[in-house]
């Protein structure tokens, strides 16, 4: 593709769910989140088991090594089925629909109406991520993405394929497959 093409960007839900979820089970607030759980679990357990060896009882608050692990678990199955859901009904911005302008040096996104954009060169890449109706494309920080439903792309799906992989085989970067 020598020129530039311009897409329709709009979303649809599961588009945004399945990606959304992926974005979760990749991320380093999860990671962190997890670890805390596990610590605060371990160090609840230790001050039991402390408290039963200077006791000679069992702590009235023996089931608090088991319910916080319980509440983590529950809080992380709420955000991994619930809130993309609920994310996307509520958010007005998955429902504009946004010019997606694709060239060999950019990638350029509009709202449609406005004369404001956002651009991202395609050396500025730093992943991209790839689930059956998605892409999901980062830049810099896990913080900075975007969503490229595959039926958007259309005949230019594989253009695309084709330029992230050539872009990210000078940084040794390639598409991932969660």
């Amino acid at each position: 593709m020598n020129q530039s093409v311009s897409l329709k960007l709009s979303y649809q839900e599961g588009e945004v769910v399945s990606a959304q979820r992926m974005r979760l089970l990749r991320s380093s607030r999860l990671k962190t989140v997890s670890t805390l759980g596990i610590i605060g679990t371990v160090a609840l357990i230790i001050a039991q088991i402390h408290a039963r060896n200077t006791r000679g009882s069992i702590p009235s608050t023996w089931f608090t090594p088991v319910y916080l692990p319980l509440v983590f678990v529950a809080v992380a199955v709420i955000v991994y089925f619930l809130a993309p859901a609920i994310d996307f009904r509520l958010n007005p911005a998955w429902k504009a629909v946004l010019d997606l302008h694709l060239s060999e040096e950019k990638l350029r996104l509009t709202m449609q109406g406005k004369m404001e954009s956002l651009e991202w060169g395609w050396e500025q890449v730093s992943q991209v991520l790839e689930k059956n109706k998605v892409y999901i494309i980062f830049w810099g920080s896990e913080q900075d993405w975007l969503i490229v439903p595959k039926r958007v792309l259309g005949e230019y799906e594989d253009w695309f394929r084709g330029k992230v992989n050539r872009c990210w085989a000078q940084g040794g970067g390639h598409i991932h497959h969660p």
